[in-house]
């Protein structure tokens, strides 16, 4: 489990191990919580995030749908390039 903010997350991929928390957490901003995934993709050491709904949200538009993320990582990224997926999970994180 990984936590943001108020939120917690599940890592679903971490392809060519891109996943990074100190870069994460310097990256990630507020915007990125109405999401129900984050996907990150680091392209000499740049690290950028991107926001996906599931698919059957009412929000979701079709480039920001999760079944669109293969086309995003096909076409707005760069070949191979190292990515990882965080699924937002249910609930808050409670305040200590």
């Amino acid at each position: 489990m990984i936590v943001i903010g108020e939120n917690r997350y599940e890592l679903i991929e971490n392809f060519r191990d891109a996943y990074n928390e100190e870069q994460v957490l310097a990256k990630y901003c507020d915007v990125l919580e109405k999401y129900d995934y984050i996907a990150g993709d680091v392209i000499e050491g740049y690290l950028r995030l991107k926001g996906f709904y599931e698919n059957d949200n009412p929000k979701a538009r079709e480039f920001n749908r999760i079944d669109f993320l293969e086309i995003y990582l096909t076409d707005q990224c760069q070949f191979g390039c190292a990515h990882f997926v965080l699924k937002k999970m249910e609930g808050v994180v409670a305040d200590v």
